[in-house]
């Protein structure tokens, strides 16, 4: 089946991209979805088709995930200044780790070169 324009899927996020995007699959199609958090079983809508992968908006949350906390800011997810509050600092860490490593593979062509690990600092 073809993915079109308004669609609307169930998909669980798996991971973070580089920016703060989810990723989530459906039929072999990779999805970006903002405000999402890895675990997320998610309502989307596709807003674009692209030849390699989709953008979607969240119509609603089904299911959120284990690692989803409330945002320290009353601002959060309308000001846009941060993607990733509602998760713990630790978490937040592990997350931009792992985006390191993928660059490095994938950009720089690197294996076998992990970043040290990430201070964490007091807020």
């Amino acid at each position: 089946m073809k993915m079109r324009k308004k669609q609307q899927l169930e998909i669980t996020i798996d991971k973070l991209a580089f920016g703060g995007k989810g990723i989530g699959h459906s039929q072999g199609k990779i999805i970006f979805v903002d405000r999402v958090i890895p675990g997320d079983r998610v309502l989307v809508r596709i807003r674009r088709v692209k030849r390699n992968y989709l953008e979607a908006r969240v119509l609603k949350l089904l299911e959120p995930s284990p690692l989803r906390k409330k945002a320290p800011c009353e601002h959060f997810g309308s000001c846009g200044g941060c993607k990733w509050q509602n998760l713990d600092y630790a978490q937040q860490l592990s997350f931009k780790r792992e985006q390191v490593v993928e660059s490095l593979q994938h950009i720089g062509l690197l294996d076998g070169y992990p970043p040290k690990n990430c201070l964490i600092l007091p807020i």
